[in-house]
């Protein structure tokens, strides 16, 4: 997956490149009227990512779900 800093801090900077091998334990969030999934990057963790669930589920992160 390639994820690209918001525009506030995004001037100047290339999309970062995670692999969905490095993706684990998905959760499925709800906030406000939004779907959501919070997944785990690396193991161990390093980072936690928050997307769209339908993002999410439209790609190859749909195989991580629990």
């Amino acid at each position: 997956m390639f994820l690209r800093p918001g525009h506030l801090f995004g001037f100047g900077h290339e999309p970062i490149f995670i692999p969905w091998c490095e993706f684990y334990q998905a959760r499925r969030k709800k906030f406000l009227l939004s779907n959501l999934v919070s997944v785990n990057i690396g193991s161990p963790k390093v980072a936690e990512i928050t997307l769209a669930a339908q993002v999410f589920e439209q790609s190859e992160g749909a195989k991580v779900l629990n």
